[in-house]
């Protein structure tokens, strides 16, 4: 989630637009069932799936959520499980020389938690033996979102550059074409997509580096989008933070559906063999999963 800006009434009409054009709950090709909430939790942004170690890791920015990018030592990460039951409330913790700001994207990696925290890149391996340790990649812009794709570690890049950074297994890392502002991304069987803060608009991303990003052309429609993913059948989910909904957008990529509303989604991720999507409320601090359902024929 990028810092929170001053939205002008320009984009709020867009918003307004854009409800006019959408259809309710339910008539998208899925809908939502709201299956559990996890409450307790400290300014949600992101979940990891774990699913060799059958659990989620949840990243806490603590503190106050319009302070969420200051670096104030005070985040920390839970894990619970795939229903929503706390296991650890403080898995790791900030602490000493092993300092988490304000955790925000997670990712599984080849062994490792990676998180995006703040203007940081760190990483902690899964099996707690060693710390917090920084990937070091001299940059100055913020980081937020990793995503473990096709035998590598992509990392979006919140600044102005439009960059994606790549990692390899080897331990490689390469930049490829991305766009400025990035959120959120996901991938499906073939293909990179990313979604935008600034711009609000949904990219195909070539996860080789070679072209241009190509947007949907539906950044009208939204304010501010912060999570996206990719289900099954090509359908889109994605998170628009400001206007407390998410959406569906089919694989048409032009017709754009509410799925549900849910305060301040943040950065979403779905469980494709149970069919949960988990969406955190970054100001209201809670988790909602809910069961996903194909509605054929409408």
């Amino acid at each position: 989630m990028i810092a929170h800006k001053k939205v002008r009434m320009g984009i709020w009409c867009s918003m307004l637009a854009a409800a006019v054009l959408v259809g309710g709950c339910g008539t998208s090709g899925w809908r939502a069932e709201k299956i559990a909430v996890v409450e307790g939790i400290r300014i949600p942004e992101s979940l990891a799936l774990d699913r060799a170690g059958g659990c989620v890791y949840v990243s806490n920015c603590e503190g106050d959520p319009s302070k969420s990018w200051e670096d104030d030592g005070d985040g920390f990460i839970s894990r619970m499980t795939p229903e929503g039951k706390m296991l650890d409330k403080y898995w790791v913790r900030s602490k000493g020389g092993a300092i988490l700001n304000d955790p925000k994207g997670l990712a599984i990696f080849n062994g490792f938690l990676y998180i995006c925290d703040n203007k940081r890149l760190v990483r902690i391996p899964l099996d707690r033996s060693r710390g917090v340790e920084e990937v070091k990649l001299n940059t100055t812009e913020i980081f937020c979102d990793p995503l473990a794709w096709g035998g590598h570690l992509y990392v979006g890049y919140g600044g102005p550059e439009k960059i994606i950074f790549k990692f390899a297994r080897d331990g490689k890392v390469s930049r490829i074409k991305g766009v400025a502002s990035i959120n959120g991304l996901a991938g499906d069987d073939k293909q990179l997509y990313c979604v935008t803060w600034a711009t609000h608009e949904i990219y195909q991303i070539d996860p080789a580096g070679k072209t241009d990003p190509i947007a949907f052309g539906l950044a009208e429609k939204f304010v501010n989008l912060d999570g996206i993913d990719v289900l099954s059948d090509g359908t889109f989910v994605v998170s628009d933070f400001k206007a407390n909904r998410l959406y569906t957008v089919a694989p048409d990529r032009k017709t754009l559906k509410l799925l549900v509303e849910v305060d301040t989604p943040a950065d979403i991720i779905i469980d494709h063999q149970r069919n949960l999507l988990y969406a955190p409320s970054y100001k209201s601090q809670k988790i909602t999963i809910y069961k996903l359902h194909k509605t054929v024929g409408k």
